[in-house]
């Protein structure tokens, strides 16, 4: 934790394949930090690990990584609910990074595709998640209306296990509600 915390100079680092874990802060305020090698070892990342980064706009999660922390990429505070970025994760359709992506609202480089997620959970299409989406979401996952296609399943399937699901409701209320 809080190993190179504000370390303004800093501007690029590879990690040793022999990490596992980064810890809380551990590069936060480190506003000169353009360049990140984070190695197949590394399982989690962790709170505010990148807080504050504002030369960090584009990083590569390998699959590996399994958690990734409360605002570790996050830019600076709007208020108590919300926060702001300015990166491009580079990542696969599965794993801690598409989930931490699709929860706020991050661009994704997929296999050079970039996707983004600023309407995540909006089932309905009219540029708002509000609880109608939810409610939708909530029918496709009691089977009491048939899965949508590929794509909108992709955006709106939070905790990215290729279905609608409970999960994936309740993460879409919470966006509604403003609680994440």
């Amino acid at each position: 934790d809080y190993a190179f915390r504000y370390c303004t100079s800093l501007t690029s680092i590879t990690i040793p394949n022999s990490v596992t874990n980064i810890g809380d802060e551990a590069f936060s305020n480190c506003s000169s930090l353009k360049s990140i090698t984070i190695p197949n070892g590394i399982l989690s990342i962790g709170d505010s690990t990148f807080y504050r980064c504002s030369s960090l706009t584009s990083i590569t999660i390998p699959d590996n990584v399994t958690k990734i922390g409360r605002y570790a990429f996050a830019l600076r505070e709007v208020n108590s609910n919300e926060f702001t970025h300015n990166i491009k994760i580079n990542c696969t359709k599965t794993g801690a990074a598409i989930v931490y992506a699709k929860t706020h609202g991050i661009s994704v480089i997929i296999n050079g595709t970039e996707q983004s997620f600023s309407n995540f959970g909006d089932i309905s299409g009219d540029g708002q998640v509000t609880t109608d989406d939810a409610h939708r979401l909530l029918r496709i996952a009691a089977s009491l209306e048939p899965s949508p296609d590929e794509d909108t399943v992709f955006l709106c399937d939070i905790n990215s296990n290729g279905i609608i699901d409970i999960p994936d409701v309740q993460g879409v209320l919470r966006i509604a509600s403003d609680l994440d």
